[in-house]
């Protein structure tokens, strides 16, 4: 019979139930407990949660002290069966840094869990695109090569409001951040997207074409009358209601 070392019984009584002293107690033992929790946190009969408890202990100790494989660790910890554990990684990478990191970083752009993916974009906009503000690096964000990447990047700057960053958004190859763009610049209310919103009534997307003929009405600047008006012989109801409510915004009456 093999006898168990202090760290092993610890971990092996937190498989049972959560203890925050055993908790302290294995991150106490520092690289010792690393090995031993990379260990645990492969075997498939252990709870989900003292999955994501071993997670967070381990994760801790690989930040806190120095280990040439951190970002290997991390980098299994990412293909783990629990979606928690996966975003855990994910976030601990952005404190790494590096090029391999970097790599783990944009495989997990493609999990399948949405809270891993997003973890990542924002992860990745920290470490390639960040500027000296939040909107400059959302906006630079946007250029980004992956589409999970610019989408986190157009969605943070919709909640800025940022009406500089809807501007470069509205001229984004992705549709998905077009589409946002548009919606975001009728809220926002700024004069300066009258003419680009007049441009994107001629996007080939269906939706950003919509959105703009929307937010025209909701900025309320009558140049976007004569803009407008002509699609309200278009064959789609929706389109149809929504211009006469655009054009309604915009103070026209028709004789």
């Amino acid at each position: 019979m093999t006898t168990q070392t202090p760290i092993q019984s610890i971990i092996e009584s937190l498989c049972e139930a959560y203890s925050p002293e055993a908790a302290r107690a294995i991150e106490a033992y520092e690289s010792a407990s690393i090995a031993p929790l990379v260990l645990v946190l492969g075997r498939s009969n252990v709870d989900p949660y003292a999955h994501e408890t071993f997670a967070e202990i381990l994760i801790n100790i690989l930040l806190r002290t120095e280990n040439s494989n951190v970002v290997g660790i991390l980098q299994k910890l990412t293909h783990h069966a629990n979606g928690e554990v996966r975003r855990r990684a994910v976030d601990a990478l952005q404190h790494i840094g590096g090029e391999q990191a970097i790599e783990v970083l944009r495989d997990a752009l493609d999990d399948e869990y949405d809270a891993v993916q997003y973890s990542a974009a924002y992860a990745l906009i920290h470490l390639l695109h960040a500027r000296e503000d939040e909107v400059s690096s959302y906006i630079a964000a946007l250029s980004d090569d992956h589409p999970h990447v610019r989408y986190i990047a157009v969605k943070s700057l919709e909640f800025l409001q940022s009406a500089q960053g809807m501007l470069a958004a509205l001229e984004n190859d992705s549709v998905a951040v077009r589409r946002i763009a548009v919606y975001c610049l009728g809220r926002v209310g700024t004069s300066e997207a009258v003419n680009p919103l007049i441009v994107a009534l001629r996007d080939l997307d269906f939706e950003v074409r919509l959105g703009a003929i929307w937010a025209l009405g909701e900025l309320k600047n009558s140049r976007a009358i004569n803009e407008i008006r002509p699609f309200i012989g278009d064959d789609n109801d929706r389109v149809v209601r929504v211009v006469r409510e655009s054009l309604h915004k915009l103070g026209y009456r028709p004789r």
